[in-house]
């Protein structure tokens, strides 16, 4: 879908950017540009070019298990828009001594804040780089035995994986939208890797139906 008016609005909101987004908060011994900081930077400009931000949450049932994702979309005062799904780890364990939905809160925040300065090619002085590699570690410690546990039940077996095949391509056939055909993809990554060393030739097959859908998917 073209966006002309759009486009030109982007241009006017990055002629109105002056610079990184600043630091405004410190965790983990250093200092970062948090959501709030972001948003208080953009509204003026973004209000200038007569855009805005939306930033929701979906489930994907069709996917095996459910797949979350956060789904920023960019619009225009004339309708048009631009859109990015972003996938959540809703188990991911981002605060210490926390509870189930304070961490989800946070993975959602902390996503958030990424999803939206992509969509606007914005940078902070620092990226956070230092925390997407300081902290989860540890987190993906705790939440991978959970993980092999669920995918050593399932898929550990020869009979198992000869037979997930099959339904691998049932699976696809029934997505709708591009964005899920995705999120099946990366939520299959583990069993599409073992399936491709044990059974190179129906890991064809699988790939074969992904790249029909996905062509019959274009333009959704």
């Amino acid at each position: 879908m073209s966006t002309p008016e759009l486009n030109k609005a982007l241009v006017k909101f990055h002629a109105a950017m002056e610079g990184n987004i600043k630091k405004q908060s410190q965790a983990h011994q250093y200092k970062y540009a948090d959501l709030g900081s972001t948003l208080d930077v953009i509204r003026e400009p973004l209000a200038a070019a007569e855009l805005a931000v939306t930033q929701t949450t979906a489930c994907y049932r069709d996917t095996s298990p459910p797949t979350s994702v956060l789904i920023t979309t960019l619009r225009h005062a004339s309708g048009e828009e631009i859109s990015s799904e972003f996938y959540l780890d809703l188990e991911a364990q981002s605060l210490k001594n926390a509870n189930p939905m304070q961490n989800i809160g946070s993975t959602i925040t902390y996503t958030r804040r990424y999803a939206l300065q992509a969509i606007l090619n914005l940078a902070s002085e620092d990226d956070d780089g230092v925390s997407s590699t300081a902290k989860p570690p540890k987190q993906q410690t705790k939440a991978e035995p959970e993980q092999n546990k669920f995918y050593n039940e399932k898929y550990d077996t020869s009979k198992t994986l000869e037979k997930w095949p099959a339904q691998a391509k049932e699976e696809i056939a029934e997505i709708a939208f591009p964005g899920r055909l995705l999120a099946w993809k990366k939520d299959n990554n583990t069993m599409l890797g073992r399936l491709q060393k044990a059974h190179p030739d129906k890991f064809a097959e699988v790939g074969a139906a992904y790249k029909t859908q996905e062509e019959n998917l274009k333009g959704k």
